[in-house]
């Protein structure tokens, strides 16, 4: 007996009820991948609203079933794992990706402009034979107010 098959004997069909998608729907309907489904299901991120009790040896994974409510959230949590710049708190210092975010340009740009800089906080780290040497740095938010007013 084929899964499909299964839930129909199991679940009447009802005008009313919403639509049911297998995981291999649902992740493609949000946009990841089902593996990536299955380990936010195994590790609790994400819980589906339907699960078939009893069904677990039989069915694996395909024990869940999901709703359009539970394609919603999905994308909730998939739109939420996109936005990797958190916003700018005031009174700290800007990151380059957080000023770079807001003024609108490249990471690459922002470093150009403060790179000569005087004020901003510089971490840097010598490269070895193996590694390259990085530098860190962070900027005021009174020397990005003077280099925006200069720009301006």
């Amino acid at each position: 007996m084929k899964t499909s098959d299964y839930f129909k004997s199991k679940r009447p069909h009802r005008r009313n009820e919403p639509n049911q998608f297998s995981l291999k729907q649902s992740a493609k309907l949000a946009g990841i991948g089902e593996a990536l489904l299955i380990l936010w299901i195994e590790t609790e991120r994400f819980k589906p609203s339907i699960e078939l009790q009893g069904a677990e040896n039989i069915l694996g994974w395909n024990r869940y079933i999901l709703t359009d409510h539970d394609v919603k959230r999905l994308r909730k949590i998939v739109e939420g794992n996109t936005k990797i710049v958190a916003e700018h708190v005031k009174g700290t210092n800007w990151k380059v990706a957080e000023l770079a975010e807001a003024w609108g340009v490249s990471s690459d740009t922002i470093r150009d402009l403060f790179k000569l800089e005087s004020g901003i906080v510089k971490i840097e780290r010598p490269g070895t034979r193996k590694k390259r040497a990085y530098t860190t740095f962070t900027v005021p938010e009174a020397v990005a107010d003077r280099v925006k007013r200069r720009l301006s």
